[in-house]
């Protein structure tokens, strides 16, 4: 089955863990930013774990940038500063509460389908395994309580970490493209 046939198939609520190569990755997110935004028609949050707002926007194409808010966690470690309406910049990588906060306030303030996480690997490298279980698994929850498409994303070169086994068995489906 396609990506685009895979993300279609996403009911609201369920969560999917797709793992992909380092070279294909903005392709991968960028075809899914289009199933969900041309496609489905959704709104959604796309959440910045190690790449800031700035890279995202010059690498992945395609999509309805206004269907799309961004919640940066690296751009204001890098002494960037992002001045947009789509984009909160978070205090940093390691700041989990402010992050489920936010997603919790724009659920609430409006018609939300999808949540993007960019990237599993950089929640594992700035947070321990245990706290990225736990934020995960807080995560996983939001998406099936605000009935969100979840798409969790990480790089082949740490699907074997121990945790990514735990976080597997959390998600309604794993794709591996």
């Amino acid at each position: 089955m396609s990506l685009k046939k895979e993300i279609s198939s996403l009911k609201d609520g369920q969560s999917m863990l797709i793992i992909t190569k380092k070279e294909n990755y903005f392709e991968k997110i960028s075809e899914i930013l289009s199933t969900m935004t041309k496609v489905e028609k959704k709104d959604g949050i796309y959440i910045s774990i190690s790449k800031p707002y700035s890279k995202i926007l010059k690498n992945l194409k395609g999509f309805e940038k206004d269907k799309v808010l961004f919640l940066d966690a690296i751009s204001r470690v890098l002494n960037e500063n992002i001045k947009t309406d789509n984009c909160v910049q978070l205090q940093g990588p390691t700041s989990l509460t402010e992050l489920g906060i936010c997603i919790t306030k724009a659920a609430l303030n409006g018609r939300l389908g999808f949540l993007i996480l960019d990237s599993l690997s950089g929640v594992l490298n700035y947070n321990s395994e245990k706290t990225t279980i736990r934020f995960l698994q807080y995560l996983i929850s939001k998406i099936k309580s605000y009935e969100l498409a979840g798409i969790i994303f990480i790089e082949t070169e740490d699907e074997s970490k121990p945790a990514i086994k735990i976080i597997g068995d959390l998600v309604d489906k794993t794709l591996k493209t």
